[in-house]
């Protein structure tokens, strides 16, 4: 009887042990996500200029004062990608839209692509949610993004698209689906005036220096 008495005490010990133990600590939450959506206006006074950069980098010995990226098609609308829209891509995966203009290109496969980085959309307006994002740059075509990070292809297969959360920030990614380059756009909230920022980064398929482009609009009222 001693016995049993002293192993349900020992029991009832470890038992007691266990409940005081710290609980496993919390897994860190994943930031929230910023709203992107909404209706904005390019402030030129917070926006660096694309041409400047492209002109110092000419000044610096860069190759005929192109842009990294050139060689691709360059940057394009908004997002900074390649089809002269937002990140040049379709309604939807490897469909949709053709990354076209109404119009056709200018001045060969980058020539409209490079002049959608050297003057930016005066307003840009963003609908959507977390996992699905529509762009409108005011040229009448809507641009749509899958936020999931998986890759797919546009412009008749010669793009690869990429677009995917990094905690605060929407990542795009665009390049061509053979050669190298690329481009990369980052989408984010300035946290003390709420305004968006684009900054673009271009890296050219001859290697080099990339250049990077910051965009910044302030919100707008919806019409």
């Amino acid at each position: 009887m001693h016995t049993g008495i002293s192993m349900l005490g020992a029991l009832l010990g470890g038992a007691v042990f266990a409940l005081s133990l710290p609980a496993p600590l919390a897994r860190a939450e994943e930031p929230a996500r910023p709203k992107l959506t909404g209706r904005w206006q390019l402030n030129k006074e917070l926006s660096e200029d694309a041409r400047a950069k492209m002109d110092a980098m000419r000044g610096q010995g860069g190759e005929r004062g192109r842009p990294p990226g050139g060689g691709m098609g360059g940057p394009g609308g908004p997002g900074g990608g390649m089809g002269g829209r937002p990140g040049g891509t379709g309604g939807g995966r490897g469909g949709g839209m053709s990354g076209e203009r109404p119009g056709g290109r200018e001045g060969g496969p980058g020539g409209m692509r490079v002049q959608a980085l050297l003057n930016p959309p005066q307003v840009l307006t963003i609908t959507g949610n977390d996992t699905e994002l529509t762009f409108d740059a005011g040229d009448d075509v809507l641009v749509r993004y899958h936020l999931d990070g998986k890759k797919y292809k546009q412009e008749g297969g010669s793009l690869e698209v990429k677009a995917e959360w990094k905690r605060t920030e929407l990542a795009i990614e665009t390049k061509p689906t053979e050669g190298s380059g690329k481009v990369t756009t980052t989408y984010s909230l300035l946290p003390e005036s709420g305004r968006l920022q684009i900054v673009t980064r271009l890296e050219g398929p001859r290697g080099g220096d990339p250049i990077s482009v910051k965009r910044v609009y302030d919100p707008a009222p919806l019409k």
